[in-house]
């Protein structure tokens, strides 16, 4: 895939990600102040055990959402917009976008060239380290070959 090719297909994939942002905004915001989000439970969410007389006249323990029971006295409550029950949690939607997000923004600008590649002290690294000391090591009982690599090594390291 060419460059052209991959920044076109991020393109596309931030457009959706913004839609699913949009989405999420509009779940959250607060009826009661739109410029702040309500990240509190929603009434599809919470279950609760609640009494309700039979027909006998004892009590029986239910167990229902708020939205059921909201549903049950449309008439006596006022109107109440339910939101699909089997959904996911914009909430946890946003988050898990975000996470997302970090690495494809790096290669982002990467691919546009504005973050520097990431510099590797190889000389300082274990890795390397561990090598040298074993090229050193096993170069012990050549005495002056083992001095020519340590003063390349040296040379080299600057």
């Amino acid at each position: 895939m060419s460059a052209t090719q991959t920044l076109e297909q991020i393109d596309r994939c931030l457009e959706r990600v913004n839609l699913l942002f949009d989405a999420c905004d509009r779940w959250l915001r607060d009826p009661d102040d739109p410029s702040r989000y309500e990240v509190g439970p929603r009434a599809e969410n919470v279950k609760v055990v609640y009494l309700e007389r039979g027909e006998d006249g004892k009590m029986t323990r239910k167990k229902a959402t708020i939205a059921e029971l909201l549903e049950r006295v449309a008439g006596v409550a006022p109107e109440i917009r339910l939101v699909e029950i089997k959904h996911s949690d914009p909430r946890e939607l946003v988050l898990q976008a975000s996470k997302r997000l970090e690495g494809l923004s790096e290669l982002l600008a990467r691919i546009r060239g504005e973050l520097p590649e990431p510099t590797v002290a190889v000389l300082v690294s274990p890795a390397w380290l561990e090598l040298r000391s074993r090229i050193l090591g096993a170069l012990e009982p050549y005495p002056k070959a083992r001095q020519a690599v340590a003063a390349a090594l040296v040379a080299h390291a600057g």
